[in-house]
């Protein structure tokens, strides 16, 4: 599944459906696997608050649980998780590609970007969620800004593109674009 060397950061891969939501299922093999330790996630189960620990039942004392006291969780396949944070800490990076490569659902990718510059440290520790969001919303806007081309009212002329005359009003039409 390696299809190409390392080249540059990582960035999230969108959804199909949905380019401002992460393609990841939060299954962290790519922090697993990162042996630079550059990448951080963070992420809740819908219908929790983000960054509340889960309910961690009842205690006797600190480190003493009474046992069956939490409540009972959902089956894993029922659980659906929201992810919060996914963080990559360039100047930790070693453009080694396990993360790529070993991500289930190719929801990372290189951006082929090797030459990212900064002044500061923090200037790479690069927040890839929000920079998601921010393409998506970037190329929403980019969208709108655009004038469609008017479509034709219904049965105005619809089945005239499999004719000669049709083509030619079609082609015509694209040039005017």
């Amino acid at each position: 599944r390696f299809h190409r060397e390392p080249s540059g950061s990582v960035e999230l891969v969108p959804l199909d459906a949905d380019p401002g939501t992460p393609r990841c299922i939060m299954c962290w093999r790519c922090v697993d696997n990162c042996p630079s330790r550059c990448i951080t996630l963070r992420l809740h189960v819908k219908g929790e608050e983000a960054g509340r620990a889960a309910d961690p039942g009842l205690r006797l004392a600190p480190d003493v649980q009474v046992p069956y006291s939490q409540h009972l969780a959902p089956p894993p396949d029922q659980i659906e998780r929201v992810l919060d944070v996914y963080r990559l800490n360039y100047s930790l990076c070693s453009l080694c590609g396990l993360c790529v490569q070993n991500c289930p659902v190719d929801a990372i990718r290189f951006t082929g970007n090797a030459y990212l510059v900064g002044t500061t440290r923090q200037t790479f520790d690069i927040d890839l969620l929000a920079r998601l969001r921010q393409r998506a919303a970037t190329a929403a806007a980019r969208g709108a800004a655009r004038p469609q081309p008017p479509r034709p009212a219904h049965g105005d002329g619809g089945g005239l593109s499999r004719t000669a005359g049709g083509a030619a009003a079609a082609a015509s039409a694209r040039r005017n674009l």
